[in-house]
């Protein structure tokens, strides 16, 4: 008689493994059509004994499973909801708190710098925790899937399915759940992960026959109310975060959804806008003028009336491109409620403006003219005061407005990276001073390729630039230009680059044509360089672009090269004339 163990025993690399063949019936249930699960012995005798009890008990194993009613995907995702909340609950109540990782908290701090210590620490952790998840990696879930199974009267189901889309769902909740930390420490405390929100769940056409009975004619289901324009918008915003979208595009996108609301209302459904009132608000976006929520002539008036006045009034309407990318946003909005069936269609979809004939394309670098009246006005020459840097005099301004635009010019470098330097981010590395981009204590940076050393053009070193990083490392400053603006919505570049854009360059009747800011330095440098005879590999890796052959990953651009290539520019002779500058 022929063993019955000798089709459930397997060897592979002289170890011994139990391979158990699944019924047919069971397959869907159990996601696979055999189970192997290794005995740890390399004997064969007692791997024999093993399988052959297992061989025993087999029918009653498979009875067993066929008795046990199947959990459908919405039971897995109620109870991966639920585990979710719980652990929300417990996470929120270690941030009311305030006394997370008391024990590393500075001396010397009050109540209130405890708790705001207690609150960084607690966003620190989530940001680290969420670092280390590897995605697809559930089965370090598994165990807590099988507990919460048991836990709900199921069973701990091991090696089916069932477990293991929970193991899956529970890994998404475990990162949605870092996520909702980090955004409570940075103060949006309204924050909710996407499963929590809360949906109008619609019958299937199987559960509607299933309730009239077999041979019946099922009824069409019921048509749900679809979720409202701003639940959309919170949803749609969730699932950036939750795909790792830098914060900065998050911001943009909820100011584009903000039109949305204008325009239609928060409370409005998603599928109660048309194909006609996507038309009409398109012919509003293109009457809009830059700018035109804080517009003085359009102030007090909804959406629509300010595309009305900014007709009637010839305001200059808002570019093809921010056009085109409003409405993308709403496109891709759209497209997530369709695909999630709140919506039968996309009513924004292919709507785009067309670049005007005759297009000229923007001239972003500054004229040697203009750099010359750039650097000749009262903030580098002599100014009345600190406080008033546009009327000439004899004070001489030297916080960050001083210093941005002169390290922006003579060293590529972006606003953002400039914000964001610290004391120690100037220093000498192989005999050169240099300025180090990089991503240190928390700095955010564009890409890989912008992570870099840069030398100091003489004339930074000579206007004082080393002496400055060094009288900050002194006081204990964390930035290295003085009364640098702080973020606006996580962007360090923006309040400068508005500065610049809005202010500066206006006031000194040098915004000549659109696209002139803080960018335009970097833009300059480029010319600069190559004017000056300057290979485009050096200037790349000056100003921290993207190698764009196969053959810029081979060899490299050393410091002096860099130098060499910096100290050809020609630079304006009102920069020239600046002499040393000191600390306020």
């Amino acid at each position: 008689m022929a063993s019955p163990t000798g089709s459930y025993l397997l060897v592979r690399d002289k170890r011994h493994s139990i391979r158990l063949r699944v019924p047919l019936d069971l397959v869907p249930r159990l996601g696979r059509a055999e189970l192997v699960r290794a005995l740890g012995t390399s004997d064969r005798r007692s791997a024999r004994f093993v399988v052959a009890g297992v061989a025993l008990r087999l029918r009653l194993f498979w009875a067993m499973v066929r008795k046990t009613p199947p959990l459908t995907p919405e039971e897995l995702r109620r109870i991966a909801d639920d585990w979710l909340r719980a652990a929300l609950a417990d996470q929120w109540k270690l941030l009311e708190r305030g006394d997370f990782a008391d024990a590393m908290a500075p001396a010397g701090l009050d109540a209130a710098e405890r708790r705001a210590y207690s609150a960084y620490m607690f966003g620190l952790d989530a940001d680290l925790t969420a670092d280390r998840i590897v995605e697809g990696d559930y089965r370090r879930f598994d165990t807590d899937a099988g507990q919460l199974l048991s836990v709900a009267g199921h069973g701990e189901r091991r090696g089916t399915q069932e477990r293991a889309i929970l193991s899956r769902l529970m890994l998404e909740r475990f990162a949605d759940l870092q996520r909702t930390k980090l955004a409570w420490a940075e103060g949006n405390v309204g924050s909710v992960p996407p499963q929590l929100i809360s949906r109008t769940s619609m019958p299937t056409t199987t559960a509607a026959r299933d309730h009239a009975g077999d041979g019946a004619e099922a009824a069409p289901c019921p048509k749900p109310a679809s979720r409202s324009i701003a639940e959309a918008g919170e949803i749609f915003v969730a699932s950036m975060r939750q795909r790792r979208i830098k914060e900065k595009h998050v911001i943009d996108v909820q100011s584009d959804l903000k039109l949305l609301v204008e325009a239609f209302g928060s409370e409005r459904h998603v599928a109660e806008v048309t194909a006609s009132d996507a038309g009409r608000l398109w012919e509003a976006l293109r009457s809009l003028p830059p700018h035109f929520r804080r517009h003085p002539l359009l102030e007090g008036l909804g959406l629509f009336e300010k595309a009305e006045k900014a007709r009637e009034l010839g305001l200059r309407p808002l570019g093809y491109r921010t056009v085109n990318s409003y409405f993308r946003t709403l496109s891709n909005l759209f497209e997530q409620e369709r695909k999630a069936a709140q919506v039968p269609s996309n009513p924004f979809h292919g709507t785009r403006e067309r670049k005007p004939p005759r297009f000229v394309k923007q001239v972003k670098t500054f004229t040697a003219t203009e750099l010359e009246m750039l650097f000749a006005s009262p903030l580098f020459q002599g100014a009345k005061s600190t406080a008033k840097p546009y009327d000439a005099g004899d004070h001489l301004v030297s916080d960050w407005r001083f210093w941005a635009p002169l390290i922006a010019l003579m060293t590529g470098a972006r606003i953002g990276e400039i914000a964001q330097l610290s004391p120690g981010d100037i220093r000498v590395e192989q005999g050169f001073a240099v300025l180090d981009i990089n991503e240190a204590a928390g700095k955010t940076l564009k890409n890989a390729a912008t992570a870099r050393l840069i030398p100091l053009h003489d004339v930074l070193v000579e206007l004082g630039l080393m002496r400055l990083a060094a009288e900050r490392v002194a006081a204990k400053s964390l930035r290295l230009l003085p009364g640098m603006p702080v973020p606006i919505h996580g962007d360090p570049g923006k309040a400068p680059g508005q500065w610049m854009s809005e202010r500066f360059l206006p006031r000194m009747k040098l915004k000549t044509r659109a696209g002139l800011g803080f960018h335009s330095f970097r833009h300059t440098l480029k010319t600069l360089l190559r004017n000056a005879q300057v290979p485009d590999s050096v200037s790349n890796n000056v100003c921290g672009h993207d190698k764009r052959t196969v053959g810029d990953d081979y060899g490299s651009i050393d410091l002096a090269a860099m130098k060499s290539g910096l100290i050809a520019i020609k630079l304006p002779d009102s920069l020239l004339r600046l002499g040393p500058r000191h600390v306020d």
